[in-house]
């Protein structure tokens, strides 16, 4: 339900952010510690120093960085900028140079200490596929709970702070799991049946 206290948020490829954040989840969502602060000074130039802001702060809330032409509210923007004592902006732009953006989104995942959705994370998933099956779980369920686990993941440094997979990976993972539940329900079987 929209009301004047929850104003019509900004939908991001995926990413949902409110158009006029109050006080409260300004403070709560897009306040930078004193080694934010740092990290995002070392950057050049004052655009560059508020983006690196932001993609800091939209990482560790949203669990994803935002894409090249991806901007954020105003209010947002100069909420981080205050911080950083830089002078406000009347608008919103997204990454001025692609190379710049990709170096800052590295250093922000350092920084935030996630890792990719790399070959050890694929494995990782695809054995816990594999023991849910084992578990019994239809791989239906285990879809599901695949699903779940990598949200939490997305959104949580805390769990293990990994990145988002791609569209391929958990479909890789729930087949590499179905090839092994068929073999496992094969060998039940005895030769030739």
């Amino acid at each position: 339900m929209i009301t004047a206290e929850c104003p019509v948020p900004r939908r991001l490829s995926g990413l949902l952010l409110p158009e006029d954040p109050g006080e409260e989840e300004l403070a709560r969502n897009w306040t930078l510690s004193e080694a934010d602060k740092r990290e995002a000074l070392q950057c050049r130039g004052d655009e560059n120093r508020r983006r690196f802001a932001l993609q800091l702060c939209v990482l560790r809330r949203h669990g994803r960085l935002l894409e090249i032409g991806e901007t954020a509210p105003v209010r947002i923007v100069n909420h981080l900028g205050a911080q950083l004592e830089l002078p406000p902006v009347l608008f919103t732009a997204g990454a001025l140079r692609p190379v710049t953006e990709k170096q800052y989104a590295d250093r922000v995942r350092r920084y935030l200490g996630w890792r990719g959705f790399d070959a050890k994370t694929q494995h990782e998933l695809a054995v816990w596929v594999e023991q849910r099956t084992l578990e019994g779980f239809s791989l239906a369920e285990v879809a599901l709970l695949a699903a779940e686990l990598l949200e939490l993941a997305s959104g949580a440094a805390a769990c293990g702070g990994v990145r988002s997979p791609g569209a391929v990976a958990l479909p890789a993972c729930r087949k590499a799991g179905l090839c092994r539940d068929r073999r496992a329900t094969a060998a039940r079987f005895p030769k030739g049946y």
